[in-house]
């Protein structure tokens, strides 16, 4: 007579429930840091368009602008960027007539838990949006 019995054992089960959820959590881990890489992206993207688009207005009307938030940087420098409530980033940009900064500032309601805050800002001469140094 044969007594094995087919299956697993607790053991066993234990150790397998114990491997899925670690992969679990690295996986979980890995999306959230590439959900903000993108996020930090389109900040960039949209301060390079701004960075842009105040260089037009200067060859145009010979000085930069200085619009106080998203709604102004869109209508100053022609421009379509989010505005909608519970977006996640707000523009602006101080400027002189020679010289600018562009601010990408995370709204309060999208920082990540314990963030205080998260800010990108690029000026008339650079090339890639820097996260310090910003002029305010």
């Amino acid at each position: 007579m044969n007594t094995e019995r087919a299956g697993f054992t607790l053991l066993e089960f234990t150790v397998v429930v114990i491997i899925i959820g670690i992969l679990a959590t690295i996986t979980i881990s890995l999306s959230s840091k590439s959900r903000e890489d993108s996020i930090d992206k389109e900040a960039i993207a949209n301060l390079l368009l701004i960075q842009a688009a105040e260089k037009t207005v200067r060859m145009i009307e010979g000085n930069y602008t200085s619009p106080s938030d998203t709604s102004s940087v869109n209508s100053a420098l022609r421009l379509s960027l989010p505005t909608a409530a519970g977006y996640l980033w707000d523009y602006k940009v101080a400027a002189t007539s020679d010289l600018f900064t562009a601010k990408a500032q995370r709204t309060t309601s999208q920082l990540r838990s314990g963030e205080s805050q998260r800010v990108k800002c690029i000026d008339q001469d650079d090339s890639d949006p820097f996260t310090t140094g910003c002029a305010w």
